[in-house]
């Protein structure tokens, strides 16, 4: 019986651990992922900002300095359509540069792997697990002690059911 009560309280708390876990889960999945597409589109915007102004010379250090500091990468275009692109190789983004007067002078094609993101998410569903565990093996423990405790007068009940049966009427 007390295997049964603490399976049940392991269960339990699971089910509550896997409720409230795995919804986070996947909008914090979500919000990676657009905050690393909300700070791209900023690059390339800023890339095209520079490149509709002819400011080649900021351009290329903008350039320079990102693909030093990132895994990411910058190109520049000739007129494209914008567009964005999540794809197995990260993100793909490209950005018009126009000018004032509406005029297209070229495109900034940034790319992005999602390499870091998807190893930011397996350090977090990582911990997430070890957490998880953590919390079943002490609800395990505390499932264990609530179940004795509960059950300690049916035991001892049961106990001394068994001495009369025996013939012991102390």
């Amino acid at each position: 019986m007390i295997r049964q009560l603490v399976w049940s309280y392991v269960l339990l708390v699971a089910v509550a651990v896997a409720a409230f876990t795995v919804p986070v889960a996947f909008t914090l999945n979500n919000q990676l992922y657009g905050d690393a597409e909300n700070t791209a589109r900023r690059e390339a915007d800023t890339a095209a900002l520079l490149l509709a102004s002819g400011d080649t010379r900021s351009l290329s250090a903008l350039v320079d300095a990102y693909e030093r500091q990132t895994l990411g990468k910058i190109d520049v275009l000739g007129p494209e359509p914008p567009d964005k692109v999540w794809d197995s190789d990260g993100l793909k983004l490209t950005v018009p540069a126009t000018r004032p007067d509406g005029t297209v002078v070229g495109a900034i094609r940034l790319s992005y792997p999602d390499d870091p993101i998807t190893d930011r998410l397996w350090q977090i569903w990582g911990f997430r697990a070890a957490l998880a565990v953590g919390v079943l093996i002490v609800a395990a423990f505390l499932g264990l002690w609530l179940a004795r405790r509960v059950t300690r007068p049916l035991r001892e009940l049961n106990a001394m059911a068994g001495r009369l049966r025996d013939g012991d009427l102390t």
